[in-house]
């Protein structure tokens, strides 16, 4: 490399060469196909003012590309004289690509662009092309000192001459479509409104496949004067049509087809305004508006959000609930600081005729259902300060502060009538479960039942993994007739029992030690031989263990 510039002359020489053989240090850096022998020179010489360096790029001995690069001297219309940066490099290189793209940009691709800082701090962008086999691509721009847009022009087009699919380069699984166009426009000396279209016809990619995807835009933007701030607002039209993905729960959750509808604004430095973004399909309509804060700020994010969802059957496959069903509408109010995890959220809705396609608690959910949730989390942990779930037969509610350290829950389910989910019970029934622990104690659990002719109480302790993380607890049952329970695990006993299950465990069952008592009446296994043995009351009593070595005893 040799450079030299002097301040008296205002002369530049610069003198650039490169070259390496193959499998070298550029070629491997660059990715270079076959890692080929690269030559690369850069060679001008002149006053700055008027500065112009040829540029030549070889591999393998064969020329891919020749071109310019430069400074002029200008004067602008504030009669100050500026230097501007131009190039205008142009040549084969599809052949310094991956072969199955060399034919997007053919064997004569060119980039030509010029640059201009001006006194007064714009910045302009007269010239930028890019042309290859496949892409044509035209746009000026002015940008103001404060970077506010002045003046911006693009557009652009990717298509092939024959009509065929094109393959774009890009990054992953191979991506082709037939066409794109884009047209983006404003001047401020023609008024405050920008216009910009986009269109993409064809697009295939593995697992996903649009026959047309559209965007219109249209907005203002005023530029910083003065003390009053510059603004921008836009609103944006989308449409994706002959929507396929492979994925089956997705393509059943999404539809062929969507639409929507963005608006988004911000005045000078202040929050960016998400006014509406929608999303609409068969039987989906999403709405929601936000606000962004700046950096300043961690870019913490208002935002509420309106679902309705007609017929929840299309997100089956997509949730693993083969029975979902029914219709639900749900509206969500959250402050979200993404930069740290810290979040609020307060959620509301409705159900018609939900159902989870669980035989036992879809008869709960019929009619008209309404759901609460509030929750958020701070350096802390994460609670869920109040949930609340009620349909005619059911009501759920509970809480929940969980941290490192801590936890308290709580959560309760009143049932009206319990034969709707189990045949032969009756009447109402209620579950109350609770999780404590404090700072280095251990986790305790204990949960009730209550039902007609059914009374439960299960309670555990589980210690600290320091401490062997250890389980214990005993759990006790008094049920008038068993036959209702039995059936559900496919047997035909009746009769009543009052049962208590007590033990300790070692982490993963690997060892543990557990007693059983209780009285069994008039229990009859639906065996003749065994009815008379089992008549009246029988008392229970055994105890089951397991030692390291993994054998099992059983006593009494």
């Amino acid at each position: 490399i040799e450079a030299s510039y002097s301040n008296q002359t205002e002369a530049l020489s610069l003198g650039v060469v490169l070259s390496e053989p193959e499998n070298g240090a550029v070629a491997r850096i660059l990715g270079l196909p076959g890692r080929p022998a690269v030559d690369l020179s850069l060679d001008g010489a002149g006053p700055i003012s008027d500065f112009e360096a040829g540029l030549s790029l070889s591999t393998n001995d064969v020329e891919r590309a020749t071109g310019t690069f430069g400074f002029i001297s200008e004067t602008g219309d504030d009669g100050m004289e500026r230097l501007d940066m131009r190039a205008d490099i142009r040549g084969d290189i599809g052949a310094l690509l991956p072969s199955e793209y060399a034919d997007f940009f053919g064997a004569d691709s060119r980039l030509a662009v010029q640059a201009e800082r001006r006194e007064t701090g714009e910045i302009a962008l007269p010239v930028l092309t890019v042309e290859t086999q496949h892409l044509a691509l035209d746009g000026s721009a002015l940008i103001d000192a404060g970077g506010w847009p002045r003046r911006l022009s693009l557009s652009g087009l990717v298509a092939s001459e024959d009509g065929s699919p094109v393959l774009l380069p890009l990054a992953g699984e191979k991506t082709f479509v037939d066409r794109a166009t884009l047209e983006i426009g404003f001047d401020e000396a023609a008024g405050n409104e920008w216009t910009g279209a986009f269109r993409l016809d064809g697009l295939e990619r593995p697992g996903l496949t649009i026959s047309e995807l559209t965007l219109a835009g249209e907005g203002e933007i005023v530029p910083r004067n003065g003390d009053v701030p510059g603004r921008f607002d836009g609103k944006v039209n989308y449409a994706a049509l002959g929507l396929a993905l492979d994925d089956p729960g997705l393509a059943l959750a999404v539809g062929p087809e969507i639409e929507g509808d963005l608006h988004v604004a911000r005045t000078g430095d202040g929050p960016v305004r998400i006014d509406r973004l929608s999303l609409n399909g068969p039987g989906l309509a999403v709405d929601a508006e936000a606000q962004v804060a700046g950096p300043g700020e961690d870019f913490t994010t208002n935002a509420t959000l309106r679902l309705d969802a007609g017929d929840l059957s299309r997100f089956a496959v997509l949730a693993g609930l083969d029975g979902l069903g029914g219709a639900a509408s749900l509206g969500i109010v959250s402050e979200i600081e993404p930069l740290n995890g810290i979040f609020s959220v307060m959620m509301s809705g409705s159900t018609d005729d939900l159902a989870l396609g669980i035989a036992e608690l879809d008869p709960l959910l019929t009619g008209e259902g309404t759901l609460a949730l509030a929750a958020d989390r701070d350096e802390t942990g994460a609670r869920v300060s109040a949930v609340r779930i009620v349909t005619d037969e059911a009501q759920i509610t509970g809480s929940a502060d969980l941290t490192s350290d801590v936890i308290d829950a709580i959560v309760e389910l009143d049932i009206r009538d319990l034969g709707l989910a189990v045949d032969g019970l009756s009447g109402p029934a209620r579950i109350r479960a609770v999780a404590e622990r404090r700072p280095g104690g251990a986790t305790g659990i204990t949960a009730d039942l209550t039902a007609r002719g059914i009374e439960g109480r299960a309670v555990a302790r589980i210690a600290r993994q320091s401490d062997g993380g250890t389980i214990s607890g005993e759990t006790t049952l008094d049920i008038a007739e068993i036959a209702p329970l039995a059936r559900l695990a496919g047997q035909d006993i009746s009769g009543a029992i009052d049962l208590s299950v007590s033990g300790e465990a070692a982490p993963g069952f690997e060892t543990f030690d557990v007693t059983l008592d209780g009285t069994a009446t008039n229990i009859d296994p639906g065996v003749a031989q065994l009815r008379p043995l089992l008549a009246g009351e029988v008392q229970l009593d055994a105890a089951l263990s397991r030692d390291v070595d993994g054998r099992i005893s059983v006593e009494r």
